[in-house]
């Protein structure tokens, strides 16, 4: 069997017995007319044809309202990042940003004293004077707005992500006392690494973003609970081994 097919439409006629392509001028659409003996293989490609042309508009349409989407979220960032917070939740990022940077210290204080490595030392001072940068920002510049903010989550992702460059660097320098120290101290340097990681999260994901969350209240209660507990038993454990360090050095 024989079949014109439609160029335009995609419609199909079967030739009857003694009619010829020649006889007919154009499709009812005005679309024009092609010669085919497998009609089969025409309804399939049409198919598809209809099926691809169907997914990408679709596709099309969903993608375009995606963009409208983020072009409105970025429109909405831009007009409120310079706009001022309210003087409460501003304070409490930037007082919670500095309790963390604080209650971190005590990591690479240990570190510092346990490996004899100098980096370690510098960091436990910035984690020591970075709060009180803050503190005199908020105090005197009054940082409130989301711009001012974010330049503080930057200053402390960086902080964090210093404490495991310097880790990674002394570990590659010391090997053999790294593996050796890490079978001593596995739960400090594990606790360590791990919140050193969250908090990178915390901070870049804020500062790289268009909204913005505090890094501690955002963390799980669970999270809290033993970041809090970490921080306390190694604190009391450095100043325990700290004192008998020294009574010993003085006996």
């Amino acid at each position: 069997m024989s079949y014109l097919i439609c160029e335009k439409c995609g419609g199909y006629y079967e030739l009857q017995e003694g009619e010829s392509i020649e006889d007919f001028d154009s499709c009812q659409c005005g679309g024009k007319l092609g010669y085919d003996r497998k009609k089969d293989d025409h309804i399939t490609n049409l198919n598809d044809t209809k099926n691809f042309e169907y997914e990408k508009q679709r596709q099309t349409k969903v993608l375009g309202i995606y963009d409208d989407i983020k072009r409105e979220k970025t429109r909405n960032y831009f007009k409120k990042r310079d706009i001022k917070m309210e003087s409460y939740n501003s304070e409490n990022l930037v007082s919670n940003s500095a309790f963390i940077l604080l209650t971190f210290t005590i990591f690479p204080l240990t570190f510092a004293v346990e490996y004899n490595f100098i980096p370690f030392i510098i960091l436990a001072v910035f984690s020591i004077l970075l709060p009180g940068l803050f503190y005199y920002l908020q105090t005197s510049k009054k940082i409130n707005t989301i711009a001012e903010i974010k330049k503080i989550y930057g200053i402390c992702g960086l902080y964090f992500a210093s404490f495991l460059g310097i880790f990674l660097i002394w570990v590659l320098m010391n090997l053999f006392g790294f593996v050796v120290n890490f079978l001593n101290n596995f739960p400090t340097i594990a606790f360590a690494f791990v919140f050193a990681l969250i908090f990178i999260q915390k901070y870049i994901g804020n500062y790289m973003g268009l909204e913005i969350s505090d890094p501690l209240t955002s963390l799980s209660d669970i999270k809290k609970y033993i970041y809090y507990i970490g921080v306390f038993i190694s604190t009391v454990w450095f100043i325990f081994v700290f004192v008998i360090a020294v009574g010993l050095h003085l006996y």
